[in-house]
């Protein structure tokens, strides 16, 4: 019936010409050998499950429909959950060859093909497994046709009984360019030519896919423990922490470091930004909502101009246990990023100094306070020359040391950024730190004029990782900001970064949870906020993408959630998760906690690959004696597991 009759889903492949089989090679000798396993000869690969008619539709949690596909055909034994997952994200939206109920294409007047979504697992799975048949038979992986026929025969079957999947890049790109002739220009990745074994730069966007995705190591997340990198995540293997995905907070199941790949920077119109590779999935929208926008996921390298939802958390709950020592620490913390200075000099360096500028009584009391009740003394030099409150709380001992390299603070200026500890610390932690930073860093702006009446809270800085940190800080903490760059008057000064709080909701979120130190700034705001107009912002903020950059290459992670997605410095993101594997029965990274890895992947409705290189081929020798039994034997303990 239509496109998803199993015998003419399977004659769609629009980008193989009929005479790239004259060029199909087999090699009886050293070719792929396969049997039947789970599918049957004298059947169809797609007639081995029953399916069903059914709907997928994504809400908001105010009820607002955000996604909705109806009349999908879906194996009944499917869960809605894995339904909502390749409905929404695995199938291709646009280029697709419709047909009528009788099996008839769908043309235009002038003869052309009516083009529109997949519809059908079917359809998905068959530009997937067909795609890898063809390369196979291209290329000469095969020892026969015959072979062919049972790899694409057996894939099929094991994805419809979701005994296995790929990861997510590839239900996105495989097959798009094989099944329907989609194309596009060439985004700057490569492949390795199976003909002449070289690494070479695609000349187009899918005839030879990009299937992997992941994220830079800063890459900020709120997470339960904390604003934690998405790099400390995946080192220190933190499955099991709670992740912000948008909506809730969801449980990582899984962490992976991807190796070394190229990074790209998508830069937001408020200053943020997202650091992954280009193939990474984004949840974007064309248009605003409001305008009639529908959210997708795409690739982060199609994402230019695209609007991307990002999301400030609400205001978390005041922690009761938090000591007056580590307030003091984060503020003192807060206050040497800001304008304080920490050096080692002396012969063999043996001698510490640690200083902090002030330049009112306000700010005087303050680091003195601090400086008593965490070190016990300070000196004090006074500056009148520069202005005549100007004081420089000081204290020469190297009982500041632990603290310094507790909170990182050994950094140049445009090196600094909002250390660890604060990061992981309570929501009265990071107030402490960024109301001690705002006031040593920042100030209040006021435009109250004829033509004006606004203004902003604004902290400037050398630093642009620790503008951005701090942006993410105040996310974190229900408060929208904005990043710009900030040139000097004097040539000879480096770029530096500002960041203000201009609506008027926020600036009065900053007032009442942040503020400042001292009485003369806490005035200004007071009555900035008093007497301008006062406008509201959401939580959720939709910001346009306004440029893509590329980085170099870096080391790149990902994790896996619950959800299949996460928060990446405030922004919704997708998860994409490829494995790999230690050539180890029972210990960690090994066979068996391979599939205790896979079925948590699986159970949430996400595809994952595995790299099987590391293991031994079958009849190779074992360190213990005997020999290995093969990677088959294992696959096929693997699916009796799974």
């Amino acid at each position: 019936m239509g496109p998803l009759d199993s015998h003419l889903v399977q004659k769609v492949h629009l980008g193989q010409a009929e005479t790239d089989k004259d060029q199909f090679r087999y090699n009886s000798d050293t070719g792929l050998r396969f049997k039947r396993v789970f599918s049957n000869e004298n059947r169809n690969p797609f007639e081995e499950v029953d399916y069903e008619r059914r709907q997928s539709v994504i809400r908001e949690p105010d009820g607002t429909v955000v996604f909705e596909m109806k009349d999908l055909e879906i194996p009944t034994g499917w869960s809605q959950v894995a339904t909502d997952i390749i409905a929404q994200k695995y199938f291709r939206k646009t280029g697709v060859p419709q047909y009528y109920a009788d099996g008839q294409p769908k043309l235009t007047n002038d003869g052309k093909s009516v083009l529109g979504p997949e519809t059908s697992v079917k359809q998905t799975i068959h530009r997937l497994a067909g795609t890898w048949r063809y390369w196979g038979e291209k290329y000469g992986y095969f020892a026969s046709p015959e072979d062919g026929q049972f790899f694409y025969d057996e894939i099929v079957v094991m994805m419809l009984k979701q005994m296995a999947a790929p990861n997510s890049p590839q239900w996105f790109n495989t097959g798009l360019y094989w099944a329907y002739g989609i194309n596009g220009p060439a985004q700057g990745h490569y492949y390795v030519d199976p003909d002449t074994a070289v690494l070479t730069k695609s000349t187009d966007a899918y005839s030879h896919p990009q299937p992997h995705a992941c994220g830079r190591y800063n890459t900020k997340l709120f997470t339960s423990r904390g604003v934690l990198n998405l790099g400390e995540v995946v080192e220190e293997k933190m499955t099991g922490i709670k992740v912000f995905d948008g909506e809730k907070f969801v449980e990582v199941k899984a962490v992976k470091n991807n190796g070394v790949k190229k990074v790209y920077r998508a830069i937001l119109k408020n200053g943020n930004y997202l650091d992954f590779t280009d193939d990474h999935l984004i949840y974007v929208s064309a248009t605003q909502k409001k305008s009639g926008g529908e959210y997708e996921w795409k690739e982060l390298k199609q994402i230019l101009a695209h609007k991307v939802k990002q999301v400030a958390l609400a205001p978390a709950k005041s922690s009761d246990s938090v000591s007056q020592k580590k307030l003091d620490q984060a503020a003192l913390a807060g206050w040497v990023v800001g304008d304080g200075y920490y050096n080692q000099y002396g012969k063999d360096r043996r001698k510490t100094v640690l200083e902090v500028s002030t330049i009112d009584d306000d700010e005087y009391k303050k680091m003195t306070g601090l400086f008593s009740r965490l070190f016990g003394k300070y000196t004090t030099q006074t500056r009148k020359s520069i202005e005549s409150k100007y004081r420089l709380v000081c204290l020469d001992s190297k009982a500041v040391n632990q603290f310094v390299q507790a909170f990182d603070l050994v950094r140049t200026p445009s090196a600094a950024d909002v250390p660890g500890l604060v990061r992981r610390g309570t929501k009265e932690e990071k107030i402490a730190f960024l109301q001690a930073l705002f006031q040593a860093s920042g100030d209040v702006h006021q435009h109250i004029g004829r033509d004006r009446n606004d203004g902003e809270v604004v902290l400037f800085s050398p630093s642009l990782d620790l503008i951005h940190s701090v942006q993410v800080l105040l996310l974190g903490l229900g408060i929208y900001s904005n990043v710009t760059v900030s040139r000097s008057q004097q040539p000879e000064r480096k770029v530096g970064w500002r960041l203000f709080i201009a609506l008027g909701s926020e600036r009065e979120k900053f007032e009442n949870l942040i503020g400042f130190v001292s009485r003369d700034k806490r005035e200004k705001l007071a009555k900035l906020n008093k007497k301008t107009t006062k406008q509201i912002k959401s939580l959720v903020s939709e910001e346009t993408v306004v440029a893509i950059e590329y980085l170099g290459e870096e080391e790149v992670y990902d994790i896996q959630t619950a959800s299949g997605r996460f928060a990446a410095n405030g922004v919704i993101v997708h998860n994409c998760f490829i494995q790999a594997i230690k050539d180890d029965l029972v210990n960690d990274g090994g066979i068996m906690d391979l599939w205790v890895r896979e079925a948590r992947l699986f159970k949430y409705g996400s595809g994952t690959g595995t790299n099987f290189s590391s293991l031994r081929g079958r009849g190779e020798p074992l360190a213990g004696g005997g020999v290995s039994s093969g990677l088959m034997s294992w696959l096929r303990i693997g699916d009796r597991a799974a």
